[in-house]
């Protein structure tokens, strides 16, 4: 393809001279003599046929065209520095790092990591946890969100929705065969703003028992070390359940809730590496076939 521009030589000197303000200036950012910057610059305005300097005293001035030339040249240019960029970042071996809780990658994303990685054998994933100091510079960033008001530029992997969820033994011991049968038995409550349990017996209608024994926790993973103890019954996230469901654990009844808010993760961005768009691409089609699955 030909293309009808003159030469980027003579355009790279012509802008470090427009942004340093004098020949000298430029010549010095650009490692080369002032009298080569000057005869880059000459050969363009040759080529263009206008003239881009206003020449006189130790400072440059741009002309109204010239003026107008950097103006239109300073897009083209920043996005041919994205595209060297993105390259680069795809010629390296591949990385990748991502933060979330740890229960989302127990339950959800080691036990399909393989996948990925058979399909991009070089890459190094780092995993890290959310409230790592270096999540903060996460290339994918996944968190739990509790209400409807995500970050801006978050998208919604999947919402929440929970059901119920005890080991064998209590089901029982409590003889548990509707959700009434719950009131006598110990509640495991997750500490957070949806109010799990009252919503999910508003849902299925009973009044929230609000006298009998209640264990309230500060995360998923003790919320299910509790129940493997047999210690009570919790409300579980379907998308985080599976791993316990195939160590014993039951959902004594089908009645579900849907509660607001869900797992976010955090948008594209344009400057974003290769291996990072894969691997949220098959972020997103792995929770997709999950989703498919439970609706079954």
């Amino acid at each position: 393809m030909r293309l009808n521009i003159p030469s980027f030589r003579g355009i790279e000197a012509f802008l470090a001279a427009a942004e340093a303000g004098s020949m000298r200036a430029a010549a010095n950012a650009m490692n080369l003599t002032v009298s080569a910057v000057s005869h880059r610059i000459q050969v363009l305005e040759t080529e263009l046929g206008v003239v881009l300097f206003e020449r006189g005293g130790q400072a440059l001035r741009l002309t109204a065209i010239g003026a107008r030339y950097r103006k239109d040249l300073l897009p083209g240019l920043a996005g041919m520095e994205r595209a060297t960029s993105r390259i680069r970042l795809a010629a390296d071996t591949g990385k990748i790092r991502v933060a979330t809780v740890p229960l989302f990658y127990s339950n959800w994303v080691t036990p399909r990591l393989n996948g990925f990685l058979e399909k991009f054998p070089h890459v190094r994933v780092e995993l890290l946890s959310l409230d790592a100091k270096e999540a903060e510079d996460a290339d994918l960033t996944i968190r739990p969100v509790y209400s409807q008001h995500p970050r801006a530029g978050e998208r919604k992997l999947f919402g929440w929705q929970g059901t119920p969820i005890c080991r064998p033994e209590l089901v029982e011991k409590y003889c548990l065969k509707e959700p009434r049968d719950l009131l006598d038995v110990t509640l495991i409550d997750l500490k957070t703003p949806l109010d799990l349990w009252e919503n999910w017996f508003t849902e299925a209608g009973l009044s929230y028992g609000m006298n009998q024994n209640r264990l309230l926790v500060d995360s998923q993973a003790l919320m299910y070390d509790a129940v493997m103890q047999k210690v009570g019954v919790a409300i579980a996230t379907t998308f985080f359940s599976q791993t316990y469901l195939k160590a014993g654990l039951v959902r004594p009844f089908a009645q579900t809730c849907s509660f607001r808010g869900g797992m976010y993760i955090n948008a594209a961005r344009s400057d974003e590496a290769p291996i990072v768009e894969h691997f949220r691409a098959w972020l997103i089609d792995e929770v997709e076939q999950t989703a498919r699955q439970l609706q079954r």
